[in-house]
């Protein structure tokens, strides 16, 4: 790939980058240039750096760092972890390069995405409009291999709804028809893959967490996140009478029915 620039956001030294189900990391892949550094900007902490691909400038990292930066110590004070050394954001302007990369990088092409986390200290990421908020939901899958690292996409339904809830991805299931017909989805079908074309997750994710911490309380998710979304050891109740509470409460709260 052309057109690569290394934008360093403090003045710590680069950490090696830990690859999540990965073949290659991006400083030893052939398909990727090793980054040089062209700026140095004020220390941040947490610090960010930013690898850009494809001739984008410094400006279209601008928004994203200023996002994360916003949101990271909340994010790390919820966890209860600490970011160490520098996080990476690798920054793609095309989409075909974006998915090459994730192809060499993960193995795998997933069509439609613009994020993929690569570890608990670095993301992939697509520069399009939401990409800032895209930024936030892939930190938020990183720090959440902080505390358990086997817990990516293990399983997918508590591993997309922890991201959505913390990164604010709120959809309101009054403008979702199934939720609307009363029809929801179970654990198991959330847990289809991306490729498979499940994306319900993504319009529901964040109403999971919002249960489980209005009835549990957050140090459950916590715990969820420990057990790899095991609800009968963290609830002790079965997938079906975990969805069933989830659905009343669902319920309750927005269709007052």
């Amino acid at each position: 790939m052309r057109h690569v620039q290394f934008i360093i956001l403090s003045l710590v030294t680069l950490l090696n980058l830990i690859s999540f189900g990965c073949k290659k990391s991006p400083a030893d892949s052939s398909a990727v240039e090793t980054p040089t550094e062209q700026a140095v900007l004020p220390v941040d902490t947490p610090a960010f750096g930013f690898v850009l691909y494809d001739g984008l400038s410094t400006e279209a990292a601008a928004p994203i760092h200023l996002k994360l930066r916003q949101q990271a110590p909340r994010i790390l004070s919820d966890f209860k972890v600490a970011q160490a050394d520098t996080y990476r954001v690798y920054l793609w302007g095309s989409t075909d390069s974006y998915l090459d990369a994730q192809q060499q990088l993960i193995g795998t092409r997933y069509p439609g995405s613009t994020g993929y986390v690569l570890g608990p200290s670095a993301m992939g990421l697509l520069n399009v409009s939401t990409a800032a908020n895209n930024a936030v939901h892939e930190y938020v899958h990183s720090l959440s291999l902080r505390i358990n690292g086997n817990f990516g996409n293990n399983p997918r339904w508590c591993w997309e709804a922890v991201a959505l809830y913390e990164s604010g991805g709120f959809v309101d299931p009054r403008n979702v028809q199934y939720l609307l017909d009363g029809q929801y989805p179970s654990l198991n079908e959330l847990n289809l893959d991306f490729n498979a074309g499940s994306q319900k997750i993504y319009q529901v994710g964040y109403l999971l967490v919002e249960f489980i911490k209005t009835r549990w309380g957050f140090a459950s998710v916590i715990e969820l996140i420990k057990q790899n979304g095991n609800v009968q050891s963290v609830f002790g109740k079965t997938n079906a009478e975990f969805e069933a509470v989830w659905k009343q409460f669902v319920e309750a709260k927005y269709f007052l029915r």
